[in-house]
């Protein structure tokens, strides 16, 4: 990032080293800046262990081409890609450099593990391994995030889960995500208050967990 200079204008890293699933099951990011000169918006999280794999995404330009207004909500689900650097086929391979590194791609059928690793249930498909969830914040207030995941569940904290009185960051009352009620409705708890935070990479239960994570605007 200190290579590109001024063609980025706010970049961010996560402030734990990382994260595991069986522990967590999200992480919040620090703010990050952005204006009309600077609308692209770039992620990336290493995957732990693996060989080189990662999840993110690049360049998602964060201005509505129709309405030409920023995005007040945005989810992003991600896919494992492969850097290029390892010629490692599982989580735990040895260490394997390749030299030169081969071009950076995303796993896709064609080309994930023959062995079943990063593959869905039916062994063919390639499902993804991570969610990014971000809400646009006008002018220079800092967030405070709570401990529990307020972006799936705003009322996590609040001792009336039917009707807490938390507001979204873009002012918007707060409604369950239908993937948290499902959780909600598997987890036996009915109507009573969560007692976890939804599982943002419930589809990474394979995967030991997320490190380095970082997000850049360019």
């Amino acid at each position: 990032m200190e290579q590109q200079g001024e063609q980025v204008l706010d970049w961010s890293d996560n402030p734990d080293f990382g994260f595991f699933t069986n522990q967590q099951d999200f992480v919040h990011m620090p703010p990050i800046e952005t204006n009309i000169q600077f609308p692209y918006f770039s992620t990336m999280a290493g995957m732990d262990p693996s060989p080189d794999w990662y999840t993110g995404f690049y360049s998602f330009w964060l201005i509505d081409e129709y309405s030409r207004t920023w995005y007040d909500h945005l989810k992003i689900q991600t896919y494992a890609w492969d850097a290029g650097t390892d010629s490692g086929t599982t989580y735990d391979s040895l260490i394997s450099d390749l030299d030169p590194p081969i071009p950076i791609e995303r796993f896709i059928p064609r080309t994930a593990p023959a062995n079943g690793e990063l593959r869905g249930p039916d062994g063919e498909s390639v499902p993804v391994v991570g969610e990014w969830e971000c809400f646009l914040v006008v002018g220079d207030v800092d967030l405070v995030m709570p401990e529990c995941d307020w972006f799936a569940n705003p009322c996590c904290n609040e001792t009336d889960t039917v009707n807490c009185g938390a507001l979204l960051p873009n002012g918007s009352p707060p409604q369950l995500s239908a993937e948290y009620q499902e959780v909600l409705a598997n987890s036996g708890n009915g109507g009573d208050k969560p007692s976890g935070a939804m599982q943002h990479f419930s589809v990474m239960g394979f995967v030991a967990g997320l490190v380095g994570m970082q997000w850049i605007l360019a």
